[in-house]
């Protein structure tokens, strides 16, 4: 069985896909259902300057956003990710996982702050790709990770002056 960002899956149709036109927009943005572990797939075919918008639902402090976008096989899709929330503030962005490769595949792997009734994620294809194609994508919400407390920092100032010569 093939596997999708490490989780196996039937060749065809991807479980938990959504149906039908996704949304284009916030205000029209398609509902992604996830499973009982908070996992989904997306699955849609972008060009031109098409933007796919899924609705991750509520998120809050100490969830963790697990997301992997990449082109379907024989894709010419350079797939470009990014999620925002319910003010349509942008929390990540990711366009190429490792460009030096030539690893064109989007990720995002970050722990939610803030508290939103909604998270969007938006993918489209990458400024310069004329030529777009097919994306398959999984979803994770981790519940409760946890925010992690950043460290100490120590700033030292010296307050008897000083010169710069540039």
């Amino acid at each position: 069985m093939p596997m999708l960002f490490g989780a196996a899956c039937d060749t065809g149709v991807l479980p938990g896909v959504p149906t039908g036109p996704i949304g284009s927009s916030i205000s029209t943005a398609t509902q992604l259902k996830l499973d009982a572990s908070g996992k989904g797939n997306i699955s849609s075919n972008i060009s031109g300057a098409k933007v796919d918008v899924y609705d991750l639902g509520a998120v809050g402090p100490g969830d963790r956003l697990i997301i992997s976008v990449k082109p379907q096989a024989g894709s010419k899709l350079d797939p470009t990710i990014a999620v925002f929330d319910e003010r349509e503030e942008l929390f990540a962005l990711n366009d190429d996982v490792d460009l030096t490769t030539g690893l064109l595949d989007s990720a995002i792997d970050e722990i939610v702050t803030v508290a939103s009734n909604h998270y969007y994620l938006a993918v489209a294809k990458f400024f310069f790709d004329n030529q777009g194609g097919t994306y398959l994508g999984a979803v994770e919400i981790q519940r409760g990770v946890g925010v992690s407390t950043p460290p100490a920092q120590m700033l030292w100032l010296n307050f008897a002056g000083g010169s710069v010569t540039i």
